[in-house]
This record gives structure tokens, C-alpha cells and sequence, in this order.
């Protein structure tokens, strides 16, 4: 049958580019790398898609061994910035919080 990429894993990686280059929590900067990262990915992708390689091809191993890694990289850091902005959204209710007892301790003062 022979070896193929995996397209997959690919498309995931894209999609993550695309997620991290759309977020706010991404740095203004990075977001734009993200951007051509996963427009480049795809481009790889649509001219990969549907080639068949020779069975034990050690080229296609070694590209969807680095496409598994890329892709775990990069959904981490899209929990990491999800993460990061959960906790920010914690300490802006924190603060609603920390005013409204300030308001209840002015009254009582």
C-alpha cells in the first residue's frame, strides 16, 4: 500500500497555528508568526495529501514523528494560554470582589 503522511496530524497543527494566531493571549508579535506558520502548513499539506510513498519510507517516518511532536507543542500551548487568560479572567472577578467588600467596609467605617 505504501506510507503516507499524516495528514491528520497535520491539519491539527494548522488549525492550532490558526487558533494561536487569532487569540489575544498570543503576543502581538508571535501571532503574526503563527499566521505564516499555519498558511505554510497547509500549503505543505494540500501538495502532500494525497502522495503515496514506498513502504518504510524513513523520510515519511521521521516527518510524521515530527509532525506528532509539533502538534503535541502546540495544543500545550494553546492550553497554556488558555490557562493563562482562565486566570486572568479569575483575577478581574477577584477585583470585582476585593471592591464590593470595600464598598461593604466603607459603609460600616
Amino acid at each position: 500500500m505504501g506510507d503516507r503522511l499524516n495528514v491528520q496530524d497535520l491539519t491539527d497543527c494548522i488549525v492550532e497555528c490558526f487558533e494561536l494566531s487569532s487569540s489575544g493571549a498570543t503576543p502581538p508579535k508571535l501571532r503574526n508568526d503563527f499566521l505564516v506558520l499555519g498558511k505554510r502548513l497547509r500549503g505543505a499539506l494540500l501538495n502532500l495529501v494525497s502522495a503515496k510513498f514506498s513502504e518504510g519510507t524513513d523520510a515519511v517516518r521521521d516527518a510524521n514523528a515530527r509532525i506528532a511532536d509539533v502538534n503535541r507543542r502546540l495544543k500545550a500551548e494553546v492550553t497554556r494560554l488558555s490557562d493563562f487568560a482562565d486566570t486572568l479572567h479569575a483575577g478581574a472577578a477577584l477585583v470585582g470582589s476585593l471592591d464590593s467588600l470595600l464598598k461593604l467596609a466603607v459603609a460600616f467605617a
